[in-house]
């Protein structure tokens, strides 16, 4: 009878050793989630970083001396290849030639911009065709919420599930007037918390975005909730240099969204 209530005792206290783990598991998920996620997008934005680096110093050393010397492999057509890995093949003309088209992109959508949910995983560009392999097209900087994260264009399932998104139909992030850059990220989803702290943002709030052409400063002017329906905010906006984030809320009955102006826009 003793060895019984023994044991009893001893599956209540594991019992209850396990509860206790769950219950600290749940509660420190979102905080170790959070942390792991901006291990892997601070890794991607590092290659990033290289990848623009080199693109830097081959376009010095052209003009100084008239040839590139930064790596010694060359494509099939004997051009130098700034960066050769599962991420990158590139040279300065292929960054040329991803700002043409980009640019080119945004003034198409000056003319005719229309909203399909449809066409919301699709990507504005094929990066491949510039030497991008990983598909990041630079990446978001938010500091008052300890926030870095790469940026894909296209918002599929898998690139939301990698970081934050180019919403297709709006503006690449080249800056500019007559543009609107749409970034959706996901919020509350099991391991993919990337804009959970957004509707954290105070008006002023900077945010900057990175590409491969430099940085933009933005501004935080505005924060709310809207419908998943709305899209008013989501035009480009006649002389505006603007940037949008969209994330769920309400377990995706509605948005939050937070709206910024180009700081000290001059063009």
């Amino acid at each position: 009878m003793k060895k019984t209530k023994r044991k009893a005792s001893n599956l209540w206290g594991i019992a209850a050793v396990v509860l206790l783990f769950g219950s600290l598991s749940l509660l420190l998920y979102p905080t170790v989630s959070k942390v792991i996620n901006q291990q892997k997008a601070n890794h991607v934005i590092s290659e990033f970083n290289e990848a623009v680096e080199k693109i830097e110093q081959t376009k010095a050393t052209e003009t100084s001396k008239g040839e590139v010397s930064v790596s010694n492999k060359t494509d099939v057509d004997g051009s130098k290849i700034i960066i050769q890995n599962t991420d990158y093949s590139l040279t300065p003309q292929d960054i040329e030639a991803l700002y043409r088209d980009s640019k080119s992109y945004n003034d198409s959508l000056k003319k005719r911009q229309i909203f399909d949910n449809n066409d919301f995983s699709l990507s504005a560009l094929n990066l491949t065709d510039y030497g991008i392999y990983c598909g990041v097209y630079g990446y978001i900087t938010i500091p008052d919420i300890n926030l870095q994260m790469p940026i894909l264009l296209g918002s599929s399932n898998q690139n939301m599930a990698v970081g934050v998104t180019h919403l297709y139909q709006t503006s690449l992030p080249t800056g500019g007037k007559d543009t609107n850059c749409v970034i959706s990220g996901h919020t509350g989803f099991t391991g993919r918390t990337f804009f959970d702290d957004i509707p954290n943002l105070q008006t002023g709030s900077i945010i900057t975005v990175t590409t491969f052409f430099g940085t933009l400063d933005y501004e935080v002017s505005d924060i709310k909730k809207i419908d998943i329906t709305e899209t008013n905010d989501l035009f480009i906006e006649k002389g505006k240099d603007k940037l949008t984030l969209l994330t769920c809320a309400d377990g995706g009955d509605r948005r939050w969204q937070v709206s910024c102006i180009r700081k000290n826009q001059s063009h």
